[in-house]
C-alpha cells in the first residue's frame, strides 16, 4: 500500500511540471488561468462525476455490487461527510474568524475543510481499490457535497458577498446538474452508449492533469519565498493533511460500516486541500496567490502524508 500510494501521489504531482515549465518559458501566461479554470469547473469536473456514476452502474450490471446496498452506503457516506464538514467548519471558524476582514484567512478556513476528493481522489481510489470500482461513487457523492459547499458558503467566504447563499448555488451548479443525469441512470442501471461513455471518461479523467497544470502555472507566477516561508499557511495544511485523516480514522474504527465504505472514506479524506479552493479564488479574483500557496503546499506534502497514513488502512475492520 505504501508503494502504491507513493507512486500514485508522485504521478499526480508530476502533472504540475508542464504548467510550471511552460509558464517559465513564456509559452503559458497568467491570464490563461481564468479560462482554464472555467474549463475545469464547468466541463471536466461534471464529466468526472458522471464517469464515476457510470462506472458504478457497470458494477451493478455485472453483479459485482447490489444496487440497494450501494445506494444505502452512499446515503451513509453523505451523512458522515455532512457531520464531518460541520465539525471542521466550526474548528476553522474558531481559529480564523477574528481575521476574516482579510480574505486570506477565509481561504485558510475553506482549505481547512475541503478535500481534493475528485481530481486527486478518483485516481487514488482506482490505484488502491482496483477490485472495487463502485468506490468511485463515494468520490462523486463527496464531489457533489463539496460543490454545493463551494457554490454557496465557499463563494460567500471568498467574496464576502451573501448573495451566493442561494438555492441556485445548491441545485444549479455544474456538478449537481451532472448528478441529475448520473443518478437516474444509476438507479435505472443504464450505461451510456460506448461513444458517449468514452467521451465522458476522457474529459472527466482530464480533470486531474488540468487542475495540476493550473497549479503549476500559478506556482510559476508566484514568489517562492511567499509560497514556502509564511508560517501561517502551514496551519491549515498540517491540519488538512495529517489531523483530519487521523480524526476520521478514529471515528471509522468506532462505526459498524461496510469495509469498502470505510476504506473509501478514509482514502478520500487523505487527499490534499481541494484545488477548487484555487479555482474559485481565480473565478472570484480574491487571494489567488494565497489559495495557490495553500493548495500547493498541501499537495506537495501528500508525498509524505498519503503513503504514511495509508499504512493504517489494513487496521480498518
Amino acid at each position: 500500500m505504501f508503494i502504491i500510494t507513493l507512486l500514485t501521489t508522485g504521478t499526480l504531482l508530476a502533472y504540475a511540471v508542464p504548467g510550471f515549465l511552460f509558464t517559465k518559458a513564456k509559452v503559458f501566461r497568467e491570464e490563461y488561468l481564468v479560462g482554464l479554470t472555467r474549463l475545469l469547473v464547468y466541463l471536466c469536473s461534471p464529466c468526472m462525476v458522471l464517469y464515476s456514476f457510470q462506472k458504478a452502474t457497470k458494477t451493478i450490471q455485472d453483479g459485482s455490487v447490489v444496487k440497494a446496498e450501494l445506494l444505502m452506503n452512499v446515503g451513509i457516506f453523505s451523512l458522515f461527510l455532512i457531520a464531518a464538514m460541520a465539525v471542521f467548519i466550526l474548528l476553522g471558524y474558531g481559529l480564523f474568524h477574528k481575521y476574516y476582514e482579510n480574505s486570506d484567512y477565509r481561504i485558510y478556513t475553506i482549505a481547512f475543510i475541503c478535500s481534493n476528493c475528485g481530481f486527486f481522489g478518483v485516481p487514488l481510489l482506482e490505484a488502491t481499490m482496483p477490485d472495487h470500482p463502485e468506490a468511485l461513487i463515494y468520490s462523486s457523492a463527496f464531489s457533489v457535497l463539496m460543490n454545493i459547499f463551494f457554490w454557496t458558503v465557499g463563494c460567500f467566504l471568498i467574496s464576502g458577498d451573501k448573495r451566493y447563499i442561494s438555492l441556485r448555488g445548491i441545485f444549479l451548479n455544474p456538478v449537481t446538474i451532472a448528478t441529475y443525469i448520473g443518478l437516474p441512470l444509476l438507479i435505472a442501471e443504464v450505461v451510456l452508449p460506448d461513444v458517449l461513455y468514452t467521451m465522458v471518461a476522457l474529459v472527466g479523467q482530464f480533470s486531474t492533469p488540468l487542475c495540476m497544470i493550473i497549479l503549476g502555472i500559478r506556482l510559476a507566477t508566484s514568489d517562492f519565498r511567499q509560497v514556502f516561508l509564511r508560517p501561517v499557511q502551514y496551519l491549515p495544511v498540517l491540519f488538512k493533511n495529517f489531523i483530519v485523516p487521523l480524526m476520521v480514522f478514529g471515528c471509522l474504527m468506532l462505526l459498524p460500516l461496510n469495509l469498502v465504505l470505510k476504506q473509501a472514506i478514509f482514502l478520500l479524506f487523505l487527499t490534499p486541500a481541494a484545488t477548487m479552493v484555487l479555482s474559485f479564488a481565480e473565478l472570484q479574483g480574491k487571494s489567488q496567490k494565497t489559495a495557490s500557496h495553500v493548495v500547493l503546499i498541501s499537495t506537495i506534502l501528500t508525498i509524505v502524508s498519503i503513503p504514511t497514513i495509508s499504512l493504517l488502512l489494513p487496521l480498518l475492520h
